[in-house]
């Protein structure tokens, strides 16, 4: 149960870094705010 509310917010995070993305934040503020890493992010 809780490593599927793990992935759960992983895939929320990863799809509020890909807005943060496509708005013009910087990777370093999508950082901030959603704990991934550059690479997770760059690959976005």
């Amino acid at each position: 149960m809780k490593k599927g509310r793990q992935e759960g917010e992983q895939k929320g995070m990863l799809k509020t870094a890909l807005k943060m993305k496509k708005a013009g934040f910087s990777i370093k503020d999508i950082i901030k705010v959603t704990d991934l890493t550059k690479e997770q992010i760059e690959q976005l």
